[in-house]
């Protein structure tokens, strides 16, 4: 019998698979295999990094819990900023009572602040409008692109083969997986789906449990670096979030219609960057007009950028917007786990939760590798994150409760409970 070339091969070489790979190398004969490994071309490239580890979902708030550890230890990895949860209007009060009723519940340290307690940690995001604040200390954001680096250095150095390739196919014969890139082909055991919003071409089973979706995003015009960054800013009624780049601030709203990217879509689709679509034009206006004035002007004239002029925008000095594409979840969970035999999942996996998620797959492949039970302490965990979960819902459902999602980013509504009642 023909011995294949790896223990282990991770399809997909964003933040997760990256991160899986420096996780199982020492343990295993590792190849990690995207179309650019060091060029991110998925939604590791242009995620905002942003980490909030308050969630309704517990399992969310383990996992943010974990990944901020691991991105702490990580040079440059993460910028503990702490987070601000800025509330306006007249239910803003109801938000707040909430939060901090979440926040005790899941030990998260927290305060309650006035607007003008909000306003002297970050002056540039909170309006006069405000009507008070939740600020979380130990949140921050991450440097995405840094961690995936640093985490293919780490898997290369422990003898992990990293290719450049194009994967167009995964077939089994027998224990044995083929994964043909358009140049080559490399045998596994076992093979790892880290592909993100192309999850659907190569395992059609997750198409409609993992969901592309488009999300707009701005950069305003270039700053002076500060001293310190300001804590990241999130606006619960505008579902809209601000965090300052080091040298210009940045901006995201979930403030519109969901816009699914469908899997035919995706699958021509070079990169998860996609020009700025019009229909979010007024969508960043009305975002952007939630800040004070003089941050305000320093989005004026911004350019709406096809994916060519990415690279020129962002080293220059004028205001742009993109659209992004990312994955999201019937309930809005990583989908991380066993699929069937010797083959595995690690879609949906944010940066938020990208670390605490990999950590709980990579105990599972080594155990399943070495014959040996799981860690009997996450088994909650790799319950709730079991990519098969959905099975018996129909595909129209699934996508019906991802577009939910997608309207209730930030998780309100406890969507996990809507789910187990179906």
């Amino acid at each position: 019998m023909t011995v294949p070339d790896y223990d282990v091969a991770i399809v997909g070489a964003g933040i997760a698979g990256s991160t899986l790979a420096s996780l199982l190398a020492p343990h295993a004969r590792v190849i990690l295999i995207d179309r650019d490994v060091r060029g991110l071309p998925g939604s590791t490239g242009h995620a905002p990094g942003v980490v909030a580890q308050i969630n309704t979902l517990p399992v969310l708030t383990e996992l943010a819990r974990r990944s901020v550890a691991a991105y702490t230890a990580i040079p440059n990895g993460f910028d503990n900023v702490g987070c601000l949860e800025v509330v306006r209007g007249a239910d803003g009060k109801n938000w707040i009572q909430d939060r901090v009723a979440v926040a005790r519940e899941r030990k998260l340290e927290h305060s309650v602040l006035t607007t003008k307690e909000a306003q002297s940690l970050a002056p540039a995001f909170v309006h006069d409008d405000a009507t008070g604040a939740i600020y979380y200390p130990n949140d921050g954001t991450a440097n995405a692109k840094t961690v995936t680096w640093h985490a293919q250095d780490l898997a290369a150095a422990s003898g992990a083969t990293l290719v450049d390739g194009n994967v167009t196919s995964i077939t089994r014969l027998g224990q044995t997986y083929t994964i043909t890139t358009s140049d080559d082909a490399h045998t596994a055991r076992r093979v790892v789906v880290a592909t993100g919003v192309w999850a659907g071409q190569l395992c059609p089973c997750l198409a409609s449990r993992a969901v592309a979706f488009a999300h707009p995003y701005a950069f305003a015009n270039r700053h002076a670096p500060r001293t310190r960054m300001a804590p990241f800013a999130r606006f619960p009624d505008a579902v809209m979030y601000v965090r300052d780049h080091g040298d210009r601030i940045g901006i995201g709203s979930y403030n519109h219609d969901p816009v699914v990217v469908r899997t035919a879509a995706t699958k021509v689709l070079p990169t998860a960057y996609t020009p700025f679509q019009p229909q979010f034009t007024h969508t960043m206006d009305d975002a952007i007009r939630l800040l004070p004035p003089s941050t305000a002007a320093t989005f004026a004239g911004r350019v709406d950028a096809q994916p060519a002029e990415l690279t020129m925008l962002a080293a220059g000095n004028v205001p742009y917007g993109f659209t992004g594409v990312f994955t999201i979840t019937p309930d809005g969970l990583p989908l991380v786990g066993r699929i069937n035999l010797g083959m595995y999942a690690a879609i949906g996996c944010w940066v938020t939760h990208a670390a605490g998620s990999m950590r709980v797959l990579a105990d599972l492949i080594v155990a399943d590798i070495r014959g040996e039970d799981a860690p009997e302490a996450d088994e909650w965990l790799r319950a709730a994150l079991d990519p098969c979960r959905f099975h018996p819902m129909a595909d129209v459902e699934c996508e019906s409760h991802a577009v939910d999602k997608y309207k209730d980013i930030w998780n309100k509504k406890d969507q996990a409970k809507v789910l187990a009642a179906l």
